[in-house]
């Protein structure tokens, strides 16, 4: 029920973070697009390539919208590879049976495939060089860092197929964890050879400096682009790695938010709960920015901060620099302010320098 307060509290029409509707919810950023192209060009000349990105970074979405932006130019035929365990795969039990379940779709529906493995491998040099030499093809292969060395060098033959001495016949993406280079490297080093050659990696990951971008448009899909203050973005790039990092951000900030009954969510509501040192790690401030804010000298800030700080009045800075931080969190104070504070309070500084150096002797 919480939950429902919250989005209504923000004005959303649900929860803006779950998962996508259509295709229009997917957040796709500028790098999007390239990324696709530079996979179509690979995969279409008969390549190895590798699709690479911790979970939450969108390696499925993309190899979704890659797939469909290929079968509809129809200059491409992207064959997704579905099997439930990785480990048990080999060519003769995916590869075949997907290749020729994908050409029946295509209309093909009185294709024979040959039972045994030899058999199949000129079929399918046959079929792909001779019959459908104006087409192009490519298996994608999903959580490939789960692959056994046995099929990997399956696929290495695969992406050697010619007909006739001509171009290659058949692509192979490879989508998963970072460690699947290091998989590679252990189970099939020919393999990696041949996607380091070209450097032929896809890495998917987060865009820090979109993140506002994406946040606005999730919230406006739900029915309030503005739910989201660009300090709590900003904090988002400091503290996310993945998308699913700052959904989960974006929700405890949602929610401190209502709690507080703000209007829009803060960088405060993001980092609720943490230390003045956290604070300024995920703000992303200088010591400077936020001394010449709070009205203090850098010096006595890096000391508080560093926790050397052991005068009496310790208690009386921290609690300034906490304001001056909310103040940057909440908005309250805007980029590029800071010389005109540290100006202002100039005096200050200059008597808290004096005083610590009569504290400390």
């Amino acid at each position: 029920m919480e939950n429902k307060k919250v989005l209504k509290h923000f004005g959303l029409k649900r929860d803006p973070f779950m998962q996508a509707h259509d295709s229009g919810d997917v957040y796709r950023s500028r790098g999007y697009r390239e990324r696709m192209e530079q996979l179509f060009e690979w995969a279409g000349e008969g390549q190895l390539c590798c699709v690479i990105g911790a979970i939450g970074t969108g390696k499925t979405t993309f190899l979704d919208d890659c797939e469909g932006a290929a079968s509809a130019t129809g200059e491409l035929e992207l064959i997704n590879l579905g099997f439930p365990d990785r480990e048990k795969m080999t060519v003769s039990n995916t590869v075949y049976p997907a290749v020729c379940q994908h050409l029946r779709g295509l209309g093909y529906t009185k294709l024979s495939m040959p039972r045994d493995n030899q058999s199949r491998h000129i079929w399918l040099k046959s079929l792909l060089g001779r019959t459908l030499a104006d087409r192009r093809f490519a298996v994608v292969i999903d959580e490939a860092h789960r692959l056994s060395a046995k099929f990997l060098r399956g696929l290495k033959e695969l992406t050697e197929l010619r007909f006739g001495g001509g171009r290659p016949l058949m692509g192979i993406v490879l989508s998963g964890h970072p460690s699947l280079l290091s998989h590679l490297d252990l189970n099939a080093p020919d393999v990696l050879a041949r996607v380091q050659v070209g450097r032929k990696i896809i890495e998917m990951g987060l865009e820090k400096a979109e993140i506002q971008e994406y946040l606005r448009r999730r919230c406006g899909r739900a029915g309030n682009s503005r739910v989201f203050h660009y300090g709590a973005a900003a904090i988002m790039e400091n503290c996310a790695r993945t998308f699913l990092d700052v959904n989960e951000l974006a929700w405890s900030g949602m929610r401190r938010g209502y709690a507080l009954e703000h209007k829009q969510v803060t960088g405060k509501d993001v980092l609720g709960g943490q230390t003045l040192r956290d604070k300024m790690r995920h703000t992303g401030v200088t010591i400077e920015y936020v001394a010449g804010v709070a009205g203090m000298s850098p010096n006595v800030t890096g000391d508080v901060l560093a926790g050397r700080y052991a005068l009496k009045t310790k208690g009386k800075y921290e609690e300034r620099l906490n304001e001056a931080l909310d103040g940057i969190l909440e908005g309250r104070v805007e980029p590029g302010i800071e010389d005109a504070a540290f100006g202002r309070r100039k005096g200050q500084l200059d008597s808290e320098v004096s005083e610590k150096k009569k504290a400390t002797g």
